[in-house]
């Protein structure tokens, strides 16, 4: 499975308060563009509006490069976690305009992986400086 989460379903998931993936070696992006059977693409380069997502927890995920194409908006998020995702080059539910949803208490990265959270692309250019209050690096 390379993609989690169709475009498709997604719009029927508006109470997710929770999304976790862990240990799953080729999955390459969470919310995806049609099937990995090549049934056709719809538009997943729009916005991700996830009302009620609190929690995302992505684990062990050594071909993860995207979580969604577009922008992904999650104001209800408290708490988010990665750990050994190091292909990912972006954090959508932290890239919209500073400062971070008032809601979010904490970003758990891997000690290990202080480097790769650093070299992350954000669309703000001050993004980052906005998020490390809240990143805790762990082992």
């Amino acid at each position: 499975m390379k993609k989690l989460i169709p475009w498709s379903l997604l719009q029927t998931l508006p109470n997710l308060q929770m999304l976790g993936v862990t240990y799953c070696k080729e999955i390459e992006e969470i919310i995806g563009d049609g099937d990995d059977d090549g049934s056709p693409a719809l538009n997943c380069s729009a916005d991700v509006t996830m009302p009620k997502l609190k929690i995302l927890k992505l684990e062990y995920l050594p071909e993860l490069k995207s979580i969604c194409k577009g922008i992904m908006i999650c104001d209800s998020i408290e708490n988010i976690e990665i750990k050994q995702c190091r292909k990912l080059k972006k954090v959508p539910p932290l890239d919209g305009q500073p400062p971070p949803p008032p809601s979010l208490k904490e970003i758990k990265v891997a000690q290990i992986e202080k480097e790769w959270w650093e070299s992350l692309e954000w669309e703000h250019p001050n993004a980052n400086n906005f998020l490390q209050p809240f990143v805790k690096f762990v082992a």
